[in-house]
């Protein structure tokens, strides 16, 4: 397989290992079918894979969420009907994470991937 062998296999999600010590590539299945993958992007690829690169592909992204990381910066900016979202900081280009699945409009993405994203900044108490 192209990412190797897996490192674990928990319910319809497969773990194979990133170039990051703390977090995997995750692939998800539905019915024996891809259904999501997430695709960890680590400093040393961030040269040759930027939120730019993204934006030249897809145009300007249909939303922008927030969520854990935030107060970081960071942020998932989503092309539901492309099938591709991402974690990136917008002023710097750096990218986090890409997820990939099935086209989808903004709402049942929100529903089924990012449910702990929101379309408006959430204050912690």
């Amino acid at each position: 397989s192209l990412l190797g062998d897996p490192l674990t296999e928990e319910g319809n999600t497969i773990e194979y290992k990133s170039s990051s010590p703390n977090f995997n590539h995750q692939i998800t299945f539905d019915q024996e079918k891809v259904s999501f993958v997430k695709e960890i992007v680590t400093l040393k690829e961030k040269d040759s894979k930027k939120g730019q690169d993204v934006i030249k592909a897809y145009g300007e992204p249909e939303a922008m969420l927030y969520g854990p990381d935030a107060e970081a910066g960071f942020y998932l900016f989503v092309y539901p009907e492309d099938g591709v979202a991402y974690i990136g900081h917008p002023e710097s280009g750096l990218l986090l994470e890409i997820w990939h699945f099935p086209s989808t409009n903004l709402e049942s993405f929100i529903n089924k991937y990012a449910q702990d994203y929101f379309k408006t900044r959430q204050f912690r108490q």
